[in-house]
């Protein structure tokens, strides 16, 4: 089919946006700036003049009633941020407009396509009683004195060994020991500035990599029985899983562990640490509140040799960092009396939030509110429901996560009390021409214990579909369990914040892109290179019995031996894991993303499917703004790299980097791409 422009002389408008946007909804700048481009079949053509009829219903614009606005013809060439000049736009107010323009002859051209914009809630009285909900229980903040196990002092090189013994106070009869690997997280303001060079929730921290472990009844070792010797070959991280390693039964009073190959963070820094010890006599912990010998025992910021032997740590209400606290989950029910010929809805949270209506997800925007600097400016989203509320009853609800918010997020890993919270308006209009509003306010419900058990932007998602709540989101769910929610006097933490309208293009997914091979370097560990690095997410479909643990690792490259290299992604684990319902299920995280390339699957009780995974990407979604092609194919493909890395890195703000633990918006690096982008994008 033809462009219009092909056939009918002189020019065309096109590509009508409001704002910047296409079509946006819930604007709140009062005069909002049109923009629209020309075409035309002909050349050297120029706009001379243009009209703009703006209408409060498409019945009055399409019958070129300009009841808000009708510029008149107005003589000029002007197709950039055209400002509005009509009545004055009240909150929620709908808007129908186009245009029309004249050649350089004269000639009028057609009307163009009809294009819309709503307006947002322009003032802090609009939100009409909608108050800030979030889970009644505050989550604690993380103890001042936390507790992370026991830590050798580094030293510069793996191969200097390391060694603690264990005083069992008298002579035992022992099969086993059990090593717990360590888990240790960023440290609050305030806490010891020596803890803050210690990697957060690196699951199986510095674990031994070639040890002994030799029995003793005498302190001075003089007749050592060596029980287990794991120095032939380097041990994979156990990551959160406590090691057992069983022996034929001695009588010993002294355990000695020596460490001969040690683990690295970094450049010349190597030591070990564990959670903790244990020694087994069948079942029984003969270790429980031994002694501990280590002469280089790190004795602060949470590490102790003390705490190798110490009862574990009781379980705790909350969670002691954002990133461990499970989605908070919230919903609310409503009966509406008639027809519905108009819904919207405008909402924002604290951190990031996922709204559903009737059983739907609403819209397609990921990551909202999006990232801003929270404390001062909050963006709110607004939503066309329309096709999602019914006659009857209904349920709105939403999913709340710290994202951005809580952390850990920068270079310097800011983290808050994770209080994740709402603010939205529904607002209905019934073919009887009566309205109905929903807010949230106290008759909503909240709970803590939903499928999403952890999430962070760098961390990754852990998703427990054994707790999954069928029918939440739908009327007439028996919510056994739910609590009313906490009603607060401003988002928690943010108290000064302005609510502002999203003004750019929304985060959503753009593509898919499926693996072009599958490896499997180590039994039962599949890689999948999705053939080029990507942002975003990874959706799998498999079968597994209920209660499996499938992880899912992400990566930029590949060791030698076809495993993942992670040392540059530093802190960000980059890490899903999903803990089974049973049978088949197609899952995807909901509040991270990722930079790689490879991805690693593990914990299928078979192998999978070469198209078990498909690579979601994600960013902002601005529109092309400009193409590139020659004759040179590598400068082609140099030119496909830098729109993917530009769009890659247009997570919110323009970041530095999508995968490692930064990805934060420094104007140094958006200055040296800022111009590459703008004919890009």
């Amino acid at each position: 089919m033809s462009d219009v422009s092909d056939v009918i002389p002189g020019l065309v408008p096109d590509r009508l946006r409001c704002e910047y946007l296409v079509d946006p909804l819930g604007i709140d700048v009062v005069r909002p700036r049109l923009s629209w481009i020309v075409r035309s079949g002909e050349r050297a053509q120029v706009q001379t003049a243009y009209r703009v009829l703006v209408a409060s219903t498409s019945h009055k614009l399409a019958v070129d009633d300009g009841d808000l606005w009708d510029s008149g013809e107005v003589r000029s060439d002007a197709t950039l941020h055209v400002e509005y000049g009509g009545r004055p736009l009240a909150s929620r107010a709908r808007c129908h407009w186009k245009v029309r323009v004249w050649d350089q002859a004269g000639r009028p051209s057609p009307w163009s396509r009809p294009a819309t914009w709503s307006m947002g809630l322009l003032a802090p009285a609009d939100w009409d009683g909608a108050r800030w909900i979030a889970h009644g229980d505050r989550a604690r903040p993380a103890p001042s004195a936390p507790r992370y196990g026991f830590l050798t002092t580094l030293s510069p090189s793996p191969d200097i060994p390391k060694s603690l013994t264990v005083d069992l106070g008298v002579e035992c009869a022992l099969d086993a020991v059990r090593l717990h690997p360590a888990a240790p997280r960023v440290p609050q303001p305030g806490e010891p500035e020596y803890n803050r060079v210690w990697e957060p929730e690196w699951s199986g921290y510095l674990f031994p990599v070639r040890f002994t472990i030799e029995t003793a009844r005498r302190a001075d070792f003089s007749a050592p029985v060596t029980v287990v010797d794991r120095t032939d070959a380097d041990l994979p991280n156990p990551e959160r899983e406590a090691q057992d390693y069983r022996f034929a039964p001695v009588r010993a009073r002294y355990v000695r562990l020596t460490v001969t190959r040690l683990a690295g963070r970094g450049r010349a820094n190597f030591g070990f640490a564990l959670a903790r010890f244990e020694a087994l006599s069948g079942s029984r912990n003969v270790a429980r509140q031994a002694s501990v010998t280590a002469p280089d025992s790190v004795e602060i910021g949470g590490w102790s040799r003390a705490n190798l032997t110490a009862d574990p740590e009781p379980p705790e209400s909350g969670a002691a960092d954002p990133w461990e606290q499970p989605a908070t989950m919230v919903r609310k029910e409503f009966s509406v009396g008639g027809t519905v010929a108009h819904a919207s809805v405008s909402v924002t949270g604290l951190g990031l939030f996922e709204l559903r209506v009737n059983g739907a997800r609403v819209g397609d925007r990921l990551l909202a509110p999006e990232w801003t600097l929270y404390g001062t400016r909050l963006q709110y989203q607004t939503f066309d429901v329309t096709d999602l509320i019914r006659r009857g009853e209904n349920t709105v609800g939403a999913q709340l996560s710290g994202g951005w918010w809580t952390g850990p997020i920068g270079a310097t890993w800011v983290r808050r009390p994770a209080r994740c919270c709402l603010l939205l308006r529904l607002d209905l209009e019934l073919r009887d021409g009566s309205t109905q509003t929903i807010v949230t306010d106290a008759t909503w419900q909240a709970t803590n214990d939903g499928p999403i058990r952890r999430a962070g932007i760098y961390y990754g998602e852990e998703y427990d579909a054994t707790r999954e709540l069928p029918g939440w989101d739908r009327p007439g769910f028996t919510a056994a369990g739910w609590a009313p929610v906490a009603v607060l006097p401003h988002p928690d933490g943010a108290q000064r914040t302005r609510l502002v309208a999203q003004c750019n293009e929304p985060i959503r997914v753009v593509k898919e892109v499926r693996p072009v091979r599958m490896t499997e370097p180590e039994p039962g560990v599949y890689v999948y290179d999705m053939g080029q690095n990507m942002v975003g997410w990874c959706r799998l479909r498999a079968r597994a019995p209920a209660g499996t643990l499938i992880s899912l690792r992400h990566a930029e490259t590949l060791n030698e031996d076809g495993t993942l290299y992670t040392a540059n992604l530093r802190k960000a684990a980059q890490r899903d894991q999903y803990r089974w319902r049973g049978g088949e299920a197609v899952v995807e995280p909901h509040f991270t993303y990722h930079g790689f390339r490879y991805v690693e699957l593990s914990g299928l009780p078979a192998a999978p499917a070469e198209d078990a995974l498909v690579g979601r990407v994600f960013h902002s979604a601005a529109p092309d703004a400009g193409t590139f092609a020659c004759s040179n194919d590598l400068v082609d493909a140099v030119m496909r790299c830098v729109e993917w890395g530009l769009r890659g890195n247009l997570m919110s703000v323009p970041t530095d980097c999508p995968q490692r633990d930064e990805r934060m918006g420094f104007l140094g690096d958006f200055q040296s791409f800022s111009q590459a982008a703008i004919f890009t994008m």
